[in-house]
C-alpha cells in the first residue's frame, strides 16, 4: 500500500490516480462525518462529494502540518455549514438554549473537536518522543500525580535527578503547547493526559 504522504505528493504535482486513491481511502469516513452533522439525507452524498472536488482544486495548497483527513473534514463541516446556513435549516435563537449551554466554556463546535483530537495525537507522539527517563518521571508526575517519595521508588533516581528529569520533560512539553497553540484548550489536555 503506497503510503499518504505519497500519495499527496502526486496529486500535488496532478496526478489523478493518486488522488482516486485518496478519495477511497477517505470517502467512508468522511461520509460519516457528514452523516453526524447533515440532516437532510440527500444532501450527505453532495456534500462529501463536493468535498473532493474542492480538495482536488485545492491539493496543492494543502500542507503537511495537519493530517490529510483533517483537512477533507474541515472542508466538509463548512460546506454544512454552508448549506445549513443557505436553507436555514436549522435556526436557533440564543434564548431557546439552556443557560448552562452559554455559559460552558467547554461547548465545543465539530471543528473544534476534530482540531483537538489531532492536536491529542500530535501531544501524544510528542510525548513518545521524550528521552525514556523524562518520558517515564513526566507520566508518573503529571499523569498519574504521584509524590516525588513513590516516583524515586519506582525509578531508582535520587529526588534530584527525578526533578531534573521532570523539569525538563515539563519545559519541553511546555514549549511545544505553545508552539501548537494547544494552550486555548487548557481543559481538553488536562483530560488528554489524564486519559494518555
Amino acid at each position: 500500500m503506497i503510503k499518504e504522504a505519497e500519495l499527496i505528493k502526486r496529486a500535488q504535482l496532478g496526478n489523478s490516480t493518486a488522488f482516486g486513491k485518496l478519495v477511497n481511502r477517505y470517502w467512508n469516513k468522511v461520509f460519516l462525518l457528514t452523516t453526524k452533522y447533515c440532516k437532510l439525507e440527500e444532501d450527505k452524498e453532495d456534500i462529501v462529494q463536493e468535498a473532493f472536488i474542492q480538495a482536488w482544486q485545492n491539493i496543492k495548497r494543502f500542507q503537511r502540518n495537519s493530517t490529510f483527513f483533517f483537512w477533507l473534514c474541515k472542508i466538509a463541516l463548512n460546506l454544512i455549514y454552508e448549506k445549513r446556513r443557505k436553507k436555514k435549516l436549522k435556526t436557533i435563537s440564543l434564548h431557546s438554549l439552556p443557560q448552562d449551554y452559554l455559559k460552558d466554556e467547554n461547548v465545543i463546535s465539530p471543528l473544534e473537536e476534530l482540531e483537538i483530537k489531532e492536536l491529542k495525537e500530535r501531544l501524544y507522539q510528542f510525548i513518545e518522543h521524550l528521552p525514556r527517563e523524562e518520558r517515564i518521571v513526566y507520566r508518573l508526575r503529571m499523569i498519574e500525580s504521584l509524590p516525588y517519595q513513590r516516583i524515586i521508588r519506582i525509578t531508582g533516581q535520587s529526588k534530584t535527578a527525578a526533578e531534573r528529569c521532570f523539569r525538563r520533560a515539563n519545559s519541553k512539553v511546555s514549549k511545544f503547547l505553545q508552539e501548537e497553540n494547544l494552550s486555548r484548550w487548557p481543559n481538553q489536555i488536562m483530560r488528554a493526559l489524564r486519559e494518555y
